[in-house]
């Protein structure tokens, strides 16, 4: 017998309690926060999210008709003309039509682009009888457009010989009602680079753009993305005003406020042409000034007239107070998650409050299945061995409250009044037969 358990037994002292041993500290730990995994979930369990789906939405795709027109803007550019064209005949992809928009050149610009396209009835050149700008161009390929789904090119650039291949792939796999379009990477090149120049091996950024994520910046070079016709037509297309360039920045900007994001592919698939002579070069401070205006837009409250239907969501706010309530996300989710585990009466109280419309970026920055589980496990304050031993049942409750404020934010969304209001803005006119 040890020393302290003969004092203790001469003073007649009652033997200590036998100290649990680690393993069944352990065990009791699992079992307790077991317990409240459970209750939590037996009180608010999942909603199905299946039920809550609005499948109304698709997009039409007639196999008689192509899938996608390339829309060529050609002004006084004879020189380029051919290798535009050349490249779309190359494409790996051949279920598109090219129509070309002749904006009133001056000089023989269409008539070389007649002798490159020669017998191919997937071409058709079209030609403005006066001078409307680029936009105007595409605005007119947009109108005529057969197809789905739409793309850009300027006379003087080219694509990579499996460009619409890609984008159009990875629209097809990713298309969601919220998709605006597939971009992709740009390569820049000098005036005098030859047609058959191949960019390096490298690769592009793989991201989705929100209105959120460009901050007002323009998110991609205009013939970068592959998008869907209805959303351009159904918005107005672009601003003919316009004419010394932003056009495209200031479209990229409409259709993302509206609710529609853009994703990427991490690839190069089209080559741009730095010319000296180009009108952003020529007219610097007028770019300037109209990105002023564009940014001016973004970071104040939206119109009620600039307000487009049967769009998913509008950003009402400017683009700051967005930035605040996106830093502030993160918290909003773990502390959701604490309120879910305390009870139904206290998550009830939190989804009253819940700010429904952040769900509809910061969801695409925010690993939001991360940041609940992180208060998750905040409240069960346990060890990190239990917490691995219980990853299947806090997954269980992560998925719970991520449907519960998928729920919720779709309930939010049908009460927007946007939605009923008939569009009376300055696009109303331009595409209404098209929408």
């Amino acid at each position: 017998m040890g020393l302290r358990k003969k004092v203790r037994a001469m003073l007649g002292l009652p033997k200590r309690a036998r100290k649990p041993q680690k393993r069944e500290v352990h065990v009791a730990q699992i079992e307790r926060a077991q317990a409240k995994i459970i209750n939590a979930l037996n009180r608010l369990p999942a909603p199905d999210l299946t039920k809550e789906m609005d499948d109304s939405f698709e997009i039409h795709f007639d196999p008689d008709q192509p899938l996608v027109t390339v829309a060529v803007s050609l002004y006084n550019e004879p020189r380029f003309i051919i290798d535009a064209i050349e490249s779309l005949k190359r494409q790996s992809f051949q279920d598109f039509e090219a129509i070309i928009v002749d904006d009133a050149s001056t000089d023989n610009s269409r008539a070389v682009a007649y002798e490159a396209i020669q017998n191919d009835n997937r071409f058709r050149i079209v030609q403005h009888l006066k001078n409307g700008g680029v936009g105007a161009a595409r605005n007119t390929a947009l109108r005529l457009s057969r197809a789905p789904l739409i793309t850009f090119l300027d006379a003087d650039d080219f694509l990579l010989v499996d460009s619409l291949e890609l984008r159009t792939n990875a629209f097809l796999k990713n298309i969601t009602p919220v998709l605006g379009g597939i971009f992709s990477g740009i390569f820049n090149v000098p005036e005098d680079t030859p047609f058959d120049f191949v960019p390096p091996n490298c690769r592009s950024q793989s991201l989705t753009q929100t209105f959120l994520s460009c901050e007002g910046e323009c998110p991609f070079n205009v013939h970068a993305a592959i998008v869907r016709t209805d959303i351009l037509r159904r918005l107005g297309g672009f601003e003919e005003n316009l004419r010394q360039g932003a056009e495209d920045w200031e479209l990229w900007q409409r259709v993302l406020r509206h609710g529609y994001i853009f994703k990427s592919i991490p690839k190069i698939t089209a080559v741009y042409r730095a010319r000296p002579g180009s009108m952003i070069r020529r007219t610097p401070l007028e770019h300037l000034k109209v990105g002023r205006k564009i940014f001016s837009w973004v970071y104040n409250e939206i119109k009620e007239s600039e307000i487009v239907p049967g769009t998913p969501f509008v950003f009402r706010k400017g683009l700051g107070q967005y930035r605040r309530e996106h830093v502030f996300f993160p918290r909003i989710l773990r502390f959701g998650a604490m309120a879910y585990m305390n009870g139904s009466k206290e998550f009830a109280d939190f989804l009253e409050e819940f700010p429904a419309e952040i769900w509809h970026y910061a969801r695409y920055h925010v690993n939001v299945k991360q940041k609940i589980k992180e208060g998750v496990v905040r409240y069960l304050a346990v060890s990190q061995s239990t917490i691995d031993e219980l990853a299947p049942d806090i997954d269980a409750v992560v998925d719970s409250i991520a449907a519960h404020l998928e729920v919720a934010s779709r309930a939010a969304e049908e009460k927007s009044a946007y939605k009923e209001k008939k569009y009376t803005g300055k696009f109303a006119v331009l595409f209404a037969s098209g929408v």
